[in-house]
């Protein structure tokens, strides 16, 4: 996965996932509520407050973008592997037929 940047209106700065197979436009962006405030992108976060919630998103952002263009101004490549963590079950919901 290719990491680009670019300046959506919404957004204002954000970090651009390319190359994922079967997907397009993942945007990595500030968000403190995923439920409320994403559509399929990603954001980072300072601290987990909930499922779904976390604090201090457009700190982490900053850190992470500097990471990121560091790298890239290196000629690196930047990569994001994205993996469950085998100690924390899985959540599922369950929707009751109406």
């Amino acid at each position: 996965m290719f990491c680009g940047s670019g300046l959506a209106r919404k957004f204002q700065w954000h970090l651009h996932l390319r190359n994922v197979p079967g997907r397009d436009l993942i945007l990595i962006h500030p968000a403190n509520d995923a439920k409320r405030e994403l559509l399929g992108c990603i954001a980072p976060i300072t601290k987990h407050t909930g499922i779904g919630k976390g604090s201090l998103s457009r700190k982490a952002m900053e850190k992470l973008k500097a990471l990121v263009y560091e790298a890239l101004d290196r000629n690196e490549e930047v990569k994001l592997i994205v993996q469950s963590n085998p100690l924390t079950p899985l959540r599922t919901t369950r929707h009751k037929n109406k």
